[in-house]
């Protein structure tokens, strides 16, 4: 969404509550009115929530979050909505539930490479590209891990036509080598397989992640729907994915 708020008019934090504070509150849907005048239909306004900063509006495009004043016409972008007392970042919490999936039923699970390793109980899906370095990092721990269970899926946005053969060569092997397959691609290493299957999976697993709005790799789905994107430092993954897990 950075590119396409650009138009917007960005006031400051003190600007937006100075702006807000000087007139009568107004309701959410007057809000979500003058804003999506404001903005001429360039960007969805999806929702539009109160906060707990008096005239400040939380407003949801998609899966990002931004932040407006009573009147529509001041925006801060880019921020965090911090509660100081509580300390919380609001903003990371409005993300991470916009940014959610429901993982059962909006991810083409069929089409992965399915992994399980010990109970399995920890399950996550993972879109990944081997000429992706951070991918390379987050597989490497996820090769440390025990009792996951791993949807990998081809993901190849960095350098289509060049991860092409790693694709194919891994989606054309029988459904028993292919997660060794995968890892030794992952892993930097080279295999020679069959090139020529029906990989017309690959250009549906790349429809659901633009739907999804995948834009990065690697991206980690965790089961109770939670978005990670990047490769996060290895104790926050290992702490999300605990608790994401059944008790």
């Amino acid at each position: 969404m950075k590119s396409t708020v650009k138009f917007l008019a960005i006031g400051v934090l003190g600007v937006v509550l100075g702006v807000a504070s000087a007139r009568p509150w107004s309701s959410i849907s007057t809000v979500k009115d003058r804003l999506t005048q404001s903005v001429a239909g360039k960007i969805p306004i999806d929702a539009v929530r109160e906060t707990p900063a008096p005239g400040l509006f939380e407003v949801q495009s998609g899966g990002d979050i931004f932040y407006t004043d009573a009147t529509g016409k001041f925006v801060v972008l880019d921020g965090r909505l911090m509660d100081l007392d509580k300390k919380l970042d609001l903003t990371k919490a409005s993300i991470d539930k916009a940014s959610a999936i429901n993982f059962g039923t909006d991810l083409p699970l069929q089409l992965a490479i399915k992994e399980v390793k010990g109970t399995g109980k920890r399950v996550m899906a993972v879109f990944e590209d081997p000429a992706c370095p951070s991918c390379r990092i987050l597989h490497k721990l996820l090769s440390q891990m025990d009792d996951v269970t791993i949807y990998h899926f081809v993901y190849p946005v960095i350098d289509p036509t060049g991860g092409a053969y790693k694709v194919k060569a891994t989606l054309c092997a029988p459904e028993a080598n292919r997660v060794a397959i995968w890892n030794t691609f992952m892993d930097g290493g080279t295999v020679e397989g069959d090139v020529n299957c029906d990989a017309s999976a690959v250009g549906t697993i790349m429809d659901a992640g633009k739907k999804l709005g995948i834009h990065n790799t690697p991206t980690v789905f965790l089961q109770n729907g939670q978005r990670l994107v990047g490769a996060l430092p290895p104790d926050q993954f290992v702490a999300a994915l605990d608790e994401a897990a059944p008790r």
